[in-house]
């Protein structure tokens, strides 16, 4: 996780620092003023849980599986340009309990996909709240929410 963190910084002051040399010429015109607030927080930025891309079900042994609903999103994250970057993605074990889920989103439900969002955004499509933040389930849901917060493409009919 970090890892990706650092590199969505650099890749974020490499566009910043291209713009602001092609708007005053010389990087050694930028002014201290021109740089970017910090960058957002995990508070600050929806977080998308999914489930790993590949997983077992101890239900099943000798089978991988996938899931249909996370392998959507995933898609989306890969297609959309800039949708990534909006957000913090966490991939979660397909195992219960979930705990990187449900120190998020409490116990009581524990089904991905699930969007949580920054405290004080609201969605239409909001299954419930936990800690002052809503959180949204299922692909169709969240794809229905990222699209009113930024206008992100719908799946055609």
């Amino acid at each position: 996780m970090v890892r990706g963190q650092i590199w969505l910084l650099l890749v974020a002051f490499r566009a910043l620092a291209t713009e602001l040399i092609a708007k005053h010429g010389s990087h050694r015109a930028i002014a201290r003023s021109s740089l970017p607030p910090a960058m957002p927080t995990s508070a600050s930025k929806p977080i998308l849980f999914l489930l790993h891309p590949e997983f077992e079900d101890q239900a099943l042994p000798g089978q991988r599986f996938f899931c249909k609903h996370s392998l959507l999103l995933e898609g989306a994250l890969a297609r959309i340009e800039g949708l990534r970057e909006r957000l913090v993605v966490e991939h979660v074990d397909f195992s219960r309990p979930r705990h990187a889920l449900i120190e998020h989103v409490g116990e009581q439900d524990q089904s991905l996909p699930k969007l949580l969002l920054p405290r004080g955004v609201r969605s239409r499509d909001a299954d419930g709240e936990y800690a002052g933040r809503q959180y949204v389930s299922g692909s169709e849901h969240v794809l229905s929410t990222l699209n009113a917060l930024w206008d992100i493409p719908v799946a055609h009919p």
